[in-house]
């Protein structure tokens, strides 16, 4: 099982969805290189475990049109591209209670 961690538009923007006790401001991104900016300010405060594969988003966003997946959205797709499990914030939070249990469900049939 591959996870990636794909990183798309910036959810809070600050020419866009300013909000004001975000400590950086970072305007959304116009580039790839933008992005890659915004993504390295990310992972230094929020490294991710070694075995994930971090990835940008497109300059044309792709993934994000495609997925509907800003400003925030987790999304568990198999290797042959379909969504098994979409996570939807709810009042601003995602439970990883779904997660969790498609995690435990998905290496129990590994195993066995």
């Amino acid at each position: 099982m591959t996870i990636a961690f794909i990183y798309i538009l910036e959810a809070h923007a600050t020419d866009e969805w300013y909000v004001a006790s975000i400590n950086e401001e970072i305007p959304q991104h116009r580039t790839l290189r933008d992005r890659y900016n915004a993504a390295t300010i990310f992972l230094d405060k929020y490294p991710l475990h070694e075995d994930i594969i971090f990835l940008l988003d497109n300059e044309g966003n792709d993934f994000n049109s495609t997925y509907s997946s800003w400003p925030f959205r987790y999304w568990l797709i198999d290797s042959m591209g379909l969504v098994e499990l979409k996570m939807v914030p709810i009042e601003d939070k995602v439970s990883l209670s779904d997660l969790i249990s498609w995690l435990e469900a998905k290496y129990a049939m590994m195993l066995n």
